[in-house]
């Protein structure tokens, strides 16, 4: 299970590599289907993220 630091830290990460919120959970969703080149550190945030869409949402206007 996913902690709310863990997934503020990768939503951070996304940010700073100059991703919208949509291109980030683009880039969750290939994560998880295994693309290697998607462009997040963390496949468990990358699956929490995908499950949990409204509150990633939430996460990523708050940081």
């Amino acid at each position: 299970m996913m902690n709310e630091l863990d997934v503020r830290c990768q939503t951070r990460e996304l940010k700073q590599q100059g991703f919208g919120v949509v291109q980030a959970m683009s880039e969750c969703i290939k994560a998880v289907k295994g693309d290697r080149k998607a462009l997040i550190s963390s496949i468990a945030a990358a699956k929490w993220i995908e499950k949990n869409r409204n509150e990633f949402c939430r996460i990523w206007n708050e940081v």
